[in-house]
């Protein structure tokens, strides 16, 4: 927000200009009318300048001191040609027109004003407090866009939206109730005309949604006449898109004979030679008249991008003021979220936490951002849980609009084959892959897939592209060309459990393994959501409703870090080591593990994992501050703490290289025997009761156990007899051997 006067503007000389004219206000509740405002009952009328539309001036309207959509637009730059102000209103951007041919016509505008406000649903109506504001804006706007201020917060005197420092704004202040308006070129397109040949083309401009153009041939009186329309028409959503309609007017008057809704102006300009019974050396594809067809192509298409981007600034805005006021979303993010996504996946709440923490590293440094992969039967969940985390996603951090269904590596090229440059740029995205194929073994180490895929993982950077020569078809012309990727993406997969032992150590070494919790005391959980509340008419809705309000909150109060610094108390958290000759002395959630047998190379994975996960809860915990242009994000021991408790058996399974079940399930083991020596087949019986596991994946675990020397195979007992530490021969004579000729083990 703009705070203070602005630069050359005293006080003095906006006194002076408004002394005459401004008319007395009545103080009303909290908000003091301005010398920009006026107020009739609780409807605030204020004028400021649009920052958007430079010679633009706006009047925008707050009710009980909050700002509501409906704008009204004044052309300072044509005001002398044209005196008509631009209405929109509403959240489908409706919008209307109203000529001002002098001061007795602001009776027409308060009265368009009053009708809106009834569409809306707001009982109070614009008086005479409004009117005369609004007479004196129209007496004279350029005065009023000298001085007016920039934001119609200020203006309005209703005060800040909330927090946002250090944060990268998408939109300013200003831009919140701004109205859409034609653009200059636009509207400059009006009374063109172009000769070519033996033909003719003029171009007008009837409103601001539609330009006109006619084309007629000149040597003959009474050929037929092709009017084409393009028009830029409401989409699905937030969206605008421009159509084409064309007309042809002969002796049989008017027909419409053709409508795209996807513009090419070749494919226009070949509709047009049928119906003027012409050919390419008539109309020529290089021609006057196909490069006015192809200009105002483009000026529909850019304006209707520029209404787009205008609208979604101000829902956005509307929805980030909501998410302000929603109970506990700004207090605790992370649990608003969790319990959002309990709206539509039942359980997994640490495979949500860790996902949802992966999400904000999409704001980090390249190297705090962790690819998660989920691991789960099949019919448990992992794409619907893909699709819950995408819709908390804001858009714009999306490397795609919608997730990837088994994409291939080769899927990036085609999307850079798309961009200017042939390059596709994945910094600070993320990337939802279901079931890809390239997470498993089977593709040779020197595939290019398979090396495209590990480089996006964990070998592109921010800094600069990797490129790699390939050749595509262009114009029906092979070309060599080179593909360039650039920047790390966060990414989301999913795979089937049964696939485990099929995964790529080459990808699954760069990716965190999040297992769906595997126990079978959740499954009448989940059936119960099933049952009873997806089938609730209002889940779906309330679900939307709070992943609006989490997107436009993530948006304007997440910035993208430049740089993260730890405390020594939070290294000391991860890593403490007084001698780094003796490993089994240090100290810390990673350092610990060091001593441990099962420790692998890849602990070096583990402890970056723990880092960025201890990164993101920070920035959620809005520790940042600006320094020289730089967001620094200070990460500090709490925030490692709370990512250990989080993701703690995860981060250990990726120490010892293992699939994060197997923590699971040698905890459980270790807990049996506890107790005492344990026969083969109970011990499957307990576990298979607790995990929905295969038989020979807890042999596989036993015989890794007895391999680390964390527990024995008591033989002396039995065959299938299993202990932490076997008995003594004395103490052997209670059991049997009654398990003899039990196998099946590793």
């Amino acid at each position: 927000m703009i705070k203070g006067k602005p630069q050359g503007r005293s006080d003095t000389g906006v006194n002076k200009v408004f002394g005459e004219t401004q008319v007395t206000q009545e103080k009303h509740n909290s908000t003091v009318p301005t010398m920009f405002s006026a107020r009739d009952g609780d409807l605030l009328a204020c004028v400021h300048t649009d920052l958007t539309e430079p010679g633009g001036l706006s009047i925008s309207f707050a009710h009980r001191n909050e700002l509501i959509m409906l704008g009204i637009d004044i052309n300072i730059k044509r005001w002398g040609e044209d005196r008509t102000v631009f209405i929109t209103y509403g959240a489908q951007g409706d919008s209307r027109w109203v000529t001002l041919g002098g001061p007795e016509d602001v009776g027409k505008l308060i009265a368009a004003i009053n009708e809106v406000l009834g569409r809306l649903g707001i009982k109070d109506r614009a008086g005479n407090n409004i009117a005369n504001l609004i007479r004196s804006v129209i007496a004279n706007p350029e005065r009023y866009y000298a001085i007016a201020p920039a934001s119609a917060y200020e203006a309005c005197g209703i005060g800040e939206r909330g927090s946002n420092a250090g944060g990268s704004k998408s939109s300013t202040e200003g831009q919140v109730m701004q109205r859409r308006q034609s653009n200059a070129v636009f509207l400059a397109l009006n009374g063109t005309e172009v000769v070519e040949g033996n033909f003719i083309a003029q171009v007008r401009v009837p409103n601001e949604d539609s330009i006109d153009i006619t084309i007629k041939r000149r040597d003959t009186e009474d050929s037929p006449v092709v009017h084409v329309r393009l028009e830029i028409v409401r989409g699905k959503g937030n969206k605008f898109r421009v159509s084409a309609v064309i007309y042809l007017v002969d002796k049989s008057g008017l027909t419409e004979t053709k409508t795209l809704n996807r513009l090419d102006t070749e494919e226009l300009l070949r509709y047009v030679r049928v119906l003027l019974h012409t050919n390419r050396q008539g109309l020529p594809s290089n021609g006057r008249i196909a490069g006015l067809l192809e200009e105002a192509i483009t000026q529909a298409v850019s304006e209707a991008k520029r209404r787009a981007k205008e609208y979604r600034a101000r829902i956005g805005e509307e929805l980030y003021n909501q998410a302000l006021k929603e109970p506990g979303l700004k207090d605790n993010l992370l649990r608003y979220v969790i319990d959002t996504l309990a709206y539509v996946h039942a359980g997994d709440e640490i495979a949500k936490k860790i996902a949802f923490l992966a999400i904000v590293s999409s704001r980090l440094p390249e190297a705090y951002r962790p690819s998660i992969l989920f691991i789960a039967p099949s019919g448990r969940g992992k794409t619907n849980l893909l699709r819950a985390l995408e819709a908390v996603t804001p858009l714009r951090w999306r490397l795609f609009e919608t997730e990837s269904l088994g994409a291939s590596p080769l899927a990036l090229f085609y999307h850079a084959m798309e961009n200017p440059g042939f390059m596709l740029d994945m910094r600070h995205r993320v990337w939802f892959v279901n079931e890809p194929s390239w997470l498993l073994l089977g593709q040779n180490e020197e595939d290019p897939g398979k090396r495209l895929m590990k480089q996006a993982i964990s070998d592109i950077t921010d800094r600069e592209p990797k490129c790699y020569d390939t050749v595509v078809n262009i114009n029906n012309t092979r070309k060599a060309v080179k593909l360039c990727l650039r920047g790390k993406p966060v990414i989301f997969a999913t795979i089937q459990d049964k696939y485990s032992h099929l995964l790529d150590e080459q990808i699954i070494s760069r990716m965190v393994p999040v297992m769906l919790d595997p126990a079978r005391e959740i499954l009448p959980n989940i059936i119960h959501h099933i049952v009873y509340v997806k089938t609730d008419a209002n889940t779906k809705q309330e679900f939307e409703r709070r992943a609006r309000l989490i997107r436009a909150y993530l948006v304007r109060e997440l910035p993208r870090v430049d740089v993260v610094v730890f405390t020594e108390n939070a290294k000391a958290k991860i890593m403490k080591c007084n001698d780094l000759g003796n490993p089994s002395l240090c100290d810390g959630y990673v350092g610990g593990l060091l001593g441990k047998l099962e420790t692998e190379s890849v602990i070096t994975r583990a402890a970056e994992t723990l880092k960025a996960l201890a990164a993101s809860i920070a920035l959620l915990r809005r520790r940042f501050e600006k320094k020289d242009e730089h967001v620094v994000l200070t990460v500090t021991e709490e925030d490692v703490t709370e990512a250990w408790e989080i993701a703690g058996a995860i981060i250990e399974s990726m120490a010892f290289g293992t699939n994060p079940l197997y923590i699971k399930i040698k905890e459980a083991i270790l807990e049996l025997l506890k107790s005492g020596p344990q026969r083969r087949k109970d011990i499957v019986t307990a576990i298979k009761e607790r995990y929905n596991v295969k038989t020979g994946w807890i042999d596989t675990i036993l015989g890794t156990l007895v391999k680390l020397d964390l527990i024995e195979r008591c033989e002396e007992i039995g065959r299938g007899v299993y202990a932490i530490s076997c008995p003594k021969s004395s103490e052997i004579t209670k059991y049997t051997n009654e398990d003899q000729g039990e196998g099946n083990e590793s």
